[in-house]
């Protein structure tokens, strides 16, 4: 009874664990797609080695296995907690500073370090139980330890998605694993046949259990929370730290301004009125009498350089209502402080979901977000977004957003990634101009002429309208609009035209080109390494890979072990395109909806129940199927065409528009990993009666390699997807080579089928 409990506190362990984690490390490291990719490839890939050469190594040399789990079970409630505070700190450690976007070598080595303790020892201890769990009918019970692990893992997921995140800072939370954790260990070695043994792992346990429930009793572990959150600010004052669903944000204080962080990217603050002069001024300038005002993000400043403009009404749209509060906390005492403002309209709600819906026509509309740095942002800079924003502009309107850029000199890396948002705009609006800066600032209209960068004429509209500034003013605007300045940027430009490509919603390319040029910082040879995977290179590498390992496999075919070994090669792609769809889910969902943060943890949710739910139906019915390379085969089937119906669900959702549909979809969306996992759970148990069938009855091997091939084919999707082919080639494309992918695969199943009869 004792193992069985412990592999549910394992399945509950590894989901809640990793979606702590992954908020964690997605916060601390600045909210890019790219940190969420290297973390799960680090953590599939600590589980292909734990249970691989580091079970198969220690399982065989250490006999007494149940004070080994208890030992390591002791180890996974340590590790847990202090790879939370090791997120925190570590940006510290590789001297990244607060705002700063890290190397990829430091979030490469981050990822590493807090990611691979629990993925190595929870995969370890899976082997480890799997082993003990073995009985009579071994492939049956390896089923049985993979459902049980599974259905702990889709548990986990959801008391830590609707309770823990909802109810408990991420340190309490983590304490709470602990807790659960070693309970376990003490149960467990009660059976241990080594008095000495037994005595000391489950003293250690009981002790370090009501430690743990102290520390949380006399306010030790809020303590912790607190202080550590203040470390991972250093050099600023900390006024506020708070979650919400959508997000962690952090209010500090430095000489006096204020500044507001969302996930680690800062929002705007306060004493900076050149930027909200800039982000106001240069759109609304060109308006006679604007009346109506779309802004999307970043209030502060911004509100009161609109309200400049008489008759000026505000819709402020702001998805997280915590900015709102927090902004009310620490600004209200502020001069500009302006959201109390009768002509200022709140609107708590996802600024591409506001756009779709809104009936209302603007005569500014002001995109104030940051760089395209992640998927979530992105969508804000695409030809889709574009189009809808064009259909609320009123006819002598004016779009502006901004990002960043150099004043004297533009790298090529810079100017692709300016290149392809002026395309993008471009495809939509027939007038785009780019004033150049530090900053540069896009302004699009629907007609022709409307804007023009004379700063001798903006000077004058400003001076007419009697608007007041302080920076943007006749000679600012003289030196930032020079001939010289804005022939020197259409140049740049002009070099890389023909190199870049337009942003999609779902081919998100202008988020490719900002990986790109924040590499460039950092390394040039890592800018080179990203450049060199353009996108007919990459498509040519990925199918040649392809059909490669479909020839190298089928030139084995004469062998006698083609079958364990294509039962094996179709683990590890099957492995590879869970992960995959996770992947494609998780950037879609971010490119329709926009608040991954809350989700997920509800994403890894349930593809873990739909895991568990698989692995458990097949292994009931494993005993009753008389040919399972004949199931295997047909499960195949469903993986390859899984990809296409992924496609046309996330086009199917794409073109909700209204309530209550749009949120019905959102919910609905977040589940589409159900039926992903549920393929894969059919799989796992079959996959180990093959091997089993092929190998004689060497359970303990079965185990280590069949789970050690799934995650390794994880690790090198989890990699593969997010760092290259969703940010180049796109979701359709990488949809087109997991099809690929799985029908080469099923292939060479059906080549293996008349071998397979022997394994039945």
């Amino acid at each position: 009874m004792g193992i069985i409990y412990a592999l549910f506190v394992l399945g509950i362990t590894a989901v809640s664990s990793q979606i702590l984690l992954l908020r964690e490390f997605f916060t601390s490291f600045y909210g890019n797609e790219l940190s969420i990719g290297f973390a799960l490839s680090v953590w599939l890939l600590g589980g292909s080695v734990g249970s691989g050469p580091l079970a198969r190594f220690f399982s065989e040399r250490i006999k007494e296995k149940r004070a080994l789990f208890s030992f390591l079970q002791i180890g996974l409630a340590a590790f847990v907690p202090l790879s939370i505070l090791a997120a925190r700190c570590l940006k510290l450690a590789f001297h990244v500073g607060i705002g700063e976007i890290p190397g990829i070598g430091a979030l490469l080595a981050a990822a590493v370090l807090i990611f691979t303790p629990i993925a190595l020892l929870v995969a370890f201890l899976f082997v480890l139980g799997s082993q003990m769990v073995v009985a009579a009918t071994p492939s049956k019970k390896i089923g049985y330890a993979y459902t049980l692990e599974a259905a702990g893992a889709a548990l986990g997921g959801l008391l830590t998605s609707f309770f823990l995140i909802k109810y408990f800072t991420c340190l309490p939370a983590a304490f709470l694993l602990s807790a659960l954790n070693l309970i376990s260990a003490a149960w467990i070695v009660y059976a241990c046949k080594k008095a000495f043994l037994k005595n000391a792992l489950r003293s250690s346990a009981i002790l370090l259990t009501g430690a743990v429930i102290t520390a949380g009793l006399l306010g030790g572990v809020n303590y912790l929370e607190k202080e550590s959150e203040r470390l991972s600010w250093k050099g600023f004052n900390v006024l506020d730290v708070e979650d919400s669903i959508y997000g962690k944000v952090a209010v500090t204080e430095r000489a006096g301004q204020i500044n507001f962080f969302q996930n680690g990217l800062f929002l705007f603050s306060s004493n900076d009125p050149l930027t909200a002069e800039e982000t106001v001024h240069f759109p609304m300038v060109f308006l006679d009498s604007p009346e109506d005002i779309l802004l999307i993000g970043g209030g502060g400043e911004v509100l009161a350089e609109i309200l400049k403009y008489p008759g000026a009404r505000i819709d402020y749209v702001e998805l997280d209502p915590l900015i709102i509060t927090l902004s009310r906390k620490y600004l209200k005492e502020k001069p500009f402080y302006s959201l109390d403002d009768k002509r200022v309209l709140i609107k708590n709600t996802d600024g591409r979901f506001f756009v779709k819906t809104s009936k209302t026509l603007y005569d500014a509309i002001i995109i104030n977000l940051p760089n395209p740095y992640t998927a979530e942002i992105n969508r804000f800079y695409t030809k889709e977004f574009f189009e809808e924003i064009k259909s609320l502009l009123k006819d002598k309107g004016v779009v502006g957003f901004s990002v960043s850029s150099s004043a004297n000199y533009l790298s090529r890396e810079q100017a692709m990634f300016l290149e392809s948002l002026s395309q993008t705009a471009e495809s939509v609006f027939p007038d785009v101009k780019i004033i150049p800066g530090n900053t540069a600032y896009f302004l699009l209209s629907k007609n022709e002429g409307l804007i023009s960068l004379d700063p001798e004429f903006i000077a004058a509209r400003l001076a007419k309208k009697g608007i007041h500034t302080l920076y943007v003013r006749d000679y600012y605007l003289f030196s930032l609009l020079s001939r010289e300045r804005q022939s020197y940027l259409k140049n740049a430009l002009g070099r890389v035209q023909n190199a870049v490509r337009i942003n999609f919603d779902l081919s998100p390319i202008s988020y490719f080109y900002d990986t790109v040029l924040w590499s460039s910082y950092l390394s040039f040879s890592l800018s080179k390494f990203f450049m060199y995977f353009t996108t007919p290179r990459l498509l040519l590498i990925s199918v040649t890979g392809i059909f490669a390992l479909f020839f190298v496999f089928l030139f084995l075919r004469r062998g006698k072990g083609f079958v364990r070994h294509v039962t094996l090669l179709a683990l590890g792609t099957t492995g590879m395109s869970e992960i995959a769809f996770q992947i494609i889910i998780v950037l879609s969902f971010q490119a329709l909806y926009g608040y991954l943060y809350y989700k997920i943890g509800i994403i890894i949710t349930s593809f873990m129940l739909g895991l568990g739910a698989g692995g458990m139906y097949m292994t009931r019915k494993l005993d009753l199927i008389k040919n399972p390379y004949g199931a295997y085969i047909k499960i195949q089937w469903l993986v390859v065409a899984y990809p296409i119906f992924l496609l046309l669900c996330i086009k199917a959702f794409g073109g909700l528009r209204s309530e209550p549909f749009y949120s019905i979809g959102g919910n609905i969306f977040a589940f589409l990993p159900l039926i992903a996992g549920f393929i894969g759970g059919l799989q796992y148990p079959l996959a180990n009666r093959i091997y089993l069938g092929s190998r004689g009855t060497e359970v303990s091997r079965s185990v280590s390699a069949t789970y050690s091939v799934d995650l390794l084919g994880s690790f090198v999707g989890a990699l593969c997807v997010s760092a290259l082919l969703m940010p180049i080639l796109g979701i359709p494309v990488t949809c087109f080579l997991l099809v690929l992918l799985n029908t080469a695969t099923l292939i060479l199943l059906l080549i293996g089928s008349k071998q397979s009869m022997s394994y039945a």
